[in-house]
C-alpha cells in the first residue's frame, strides 16, 4: 500500500491597510472547509497581511480549496475598492 505524504501551501496576501486585512480576515474565517474534504486550512492575520495555509494528502483537493479562497479574496478586494475602505 502506498504511503500518503502531507502536502501544503501557504499564501501571504498583502493588503493596503490593517483595516482591509482585518475585514478580509473576518469574512474568510467564518467559512470552514467542508466535512470530508480532508483539507486543513488555517488563516492568520499579521498586521496588513493574511497568511493562509492549506494542508492535506490530496493535491487536487488542495488546489480546489486554494482556488475557492482566491475567488473569495478577489470578490473581497473588489468590494473594498468599490466602497473605498482604507
Amino acid at each position: 500500500m502506498a504511503e500518503e505524504y502531507l502536502k501544503n501551501i501557504t499564501l501571504n496576501i498583502p493588503f493596503a491597510s490593517v483595516k482591509q486585512a482585518s475585514v478580509a480576515y473576518d469574512i474568510l474565517i467564518v467559512d470552514k472547509e467542508l466535512q470530508g474534504s480532508r483539507i486543513r486550512r488555517e488563516i492568520l492575520l499579521n498586521n496588513t497581511e493574511l497568511i493562509i495555509s492549506f494542508e492535506g494528502t490530496d493535491t487536487k483537493r488542495i488546489r480546489v480549496a486554494v482556488n475557492a479562497i482566491l475567488k473569495n479574496l478577489l470578490l473581497i478586494t473588489k468590494t473594498l475598492t468599490e466602497f473605498a475602505l482604507s
